[in-house]
């Protein structure tokens, strides 16, 4: 956890987000999950010509928080969210993300979507 409060400093810092929203950034990786489920990390992956180029880790509570937050600044790539868009999955807001994470429950891990074509491919999962 140390690492996602380093990084949402990080952000202040380089005015990205204000002061109070780190603190409610803050709050949030603090309070227990609000969900049944028992996913923790929302994870991207990206591969080209068989070598991972993109490896995003995000705390459930952090990807939360900046859906609350209005989708300020975004929390995976901006080319892996327009795929994602283009096969039917929206994680703009909290209201999206939580029903879709009650409606996986416990089943843990899950893979949200997987996108391969000639030399690429984009994996989501929410562990």
């Amino acid at each position: 956890m140390k690492e996602e409060k380093l990084r949402i400093l990080k952000m202040v810092e380089e005015g990205k987000i204000t002061a109070e929203e780190a603190e409610r950034l803050l709050a949030a990786l603090e309070k227990p999950q609000v969900s049944g489920t028992k996913a923790g990390w929302l994870k991207v992956r990206v591969w080209e010509k068989g070598k991972e180029v993109v490896k995003v880790n995000v705390p459930i509570s952090l990807v939360k928080a900046a859906l609350r937050l209005g989708g300020r600044f975004d929390f995976v790539p901006r080319e892996v969210g327009e795929r994602l868009k283009e096969h039917g999955v929206n994680l703009s807001s909290v209201e999206d993300f939580e029903e879709l994470l009650d409606a996986i429950g416990d089943n843990i891990p899950y893979k949200l979507v997987e996108v391969e074509d000639e030399d690429e491919r984009v994996e989501v999962v929410i562990e």
